[in-house]
């Protein structure tokens, strides 16, 4: 996918544990926490009995293939997985922190998990909490939301820039990452056409919309998938604070 919203932003795995959530809640605010494991739970809006049957949490950035947590999605579209600190592979912020970016602590680590959706042992598609239902689309006001933890209170500010000569991409970041798991939104904020492509700019923050629900998107063949899961990687890399 070439845009943001079919792919994970640079810090993509905050998460806090709320042992009385209800799992029909999917805008939790878990920026309250620092907990080392959280639970996250929801209810997949699109859901289609016998389609998927599992909820797995994985590394962002691919270095691991192994599943690191699992949920059983109920006949309702319901889900409850835990995520762990503990389990995740941290990497300083610093070291890929691109220019025009500043962090408040240099010696902070991250790192970031994404969800997806099996059936049974193959895996379908990552499970997104976003507001929109067509990924293939860019418009002004896509958001999504991914799940970081920081081993320290961390403040991300600044402005990142990459892309191509053709598209360009401009994430401006404003996050207040506490101790443990957090959240944060990736929105588009505005998005203009060129001759030879586009410009796309994103705010990247904690501030919780009230509009995102779970969804997971199919793309048909395999050969479609794995274009998909290539670009989804290429994503990784532009975004830095998703890229652990």
């Amino acid at each position: 996918m070439k845009t943001t919203f079919k792919l994970f932003l640079f810090v993509q795995a905050l998460i806090l544990t709320f042992p009385s959530c209800k799992k029909d809640d999917n805008s939790l605010n878990l920026n309250n926490s620092g907990s080392e494991s959280i639970t996250v739970s929801g209810t997949i809006v699109n859901y289609i009995i016998g389609e998927v049957n599992f909820v797995k949490s994985h590394q962002s950035d691919y270095s691991e293939n192994e599943a690191l947590s699992s949920s059983a999605i109920s006949s309702d579209g319901e889900f409850s997985i835990v995520l762990s600190g503990n389990k995740l592979i941290l990497k300083k912020a610093s070291e890929t922190a691109p220019q025009g970016v500043e962090l408040s602590d240099e010696t902070a680590s991250i790192g970031s998990s994404q969800l997806a959706v099996y059936k049974d042992v193959d895996e379908l598609s990552e499970l997104i909490k976003c507001n929109y239902t067509n990924p293939n689309n860019e418009n002004v006001g896509m958001a999504y939301s991914s799940f970081i933890y920081s081993d320290k209170p961390l403040t991300i500010k600044g402005v990142e820039t990459n892309g191509s000569s053709d598209d360009i991409y401009i994430y401006n970041y404003n996050c207040v990452l506490k101790k443990g798991w957090n959240e944060i939104i990736s929105k588009i904020t505005t998005y203009t056409k060129t001759t030879n492509g586009y410009i796309e700019t994103s705010s990247v923050t904690t501030e919780m919309p009230s509009d995102l629900n779970w969804r997971y998107f199919t793309y048909g063949s395999s050969e479609i998938r794995n274009k998909v899961q290539s670009l989804k990687k290429l994503h990784l890399k532009r975004l830095f604070i998703l890229n652990f």
